[in-house]
C-alpha cells in the first residue's frame, strides 16, 4: 500500500508485491525462506523497505537465482549504537530544528551511527 504511488507510475515493468504473511515465524530467516520461494524465475530487482530490509539482506547472502540486485528503502539493517542512541534521546529536537545547519546535526545523530 505504501508503494501505490511508485507502483502506478511502472508502466512497461512488470512488478510483483511478495507481501509477507501474518501467521507463522516472524524472523528475518524465515521470512526470507518464504519470500525466496516466490521469487520471479526471471531477472529481477528487489525493493525492500523498512524491515523487509533485513529479509533482503538474508537473501544476499544467498545464491539466489536471477538475483540482480536489491534497493534498500528506508531500512535499518543494524541496531543503532545505544550511547548514541541514548544521546540523541536527550536532545531537544524540536528547539534544534530551528537552527542553521540543524538538518545535517540531526542527520549525523540519525544516521551516521
Amino acid at each position: 500500500m505504501l508503494f501505490g504511488p511508485l507502483l502506478a507510475n511502472t508502466q512497461g515493468m512488470e512488478v510483483v508485491v511478495l507481501p509477507l504473511p501474518n501467521e507463522g515465524a516472524q524472523d528475518y530467516k524465515s521470512l526470507s525462506q518464504y519470500i525466496l520461494k516466490r521469487l520471479p524465475h526471471e531477472d529481477f530487482i528487489l525493493v525492500a523497505e523498512s524491515f523487509s530490509g533485513g529479509i533482503a539482506a538474508q537473501l544476499s547472502q544467498q545464491i539466489v537465482p536471477h538475483l540482480k540486485g536489491i534497493i534498500f528503502v528506508a531500512s535499518f539493517l543494524s541496531a543503532p549504537k545505544k550511547l548514541m542512541a541514548h544521546f540523541a534521546s536527550l536532545l531537544p529536537i524540536r528547539h534544534l530544528t530551528h537552527l542553521p545547519f540543524s538538518g545535517s546535526v540531526i542527520t549525523h545523530f540519525n544516521f551516521n551511527l
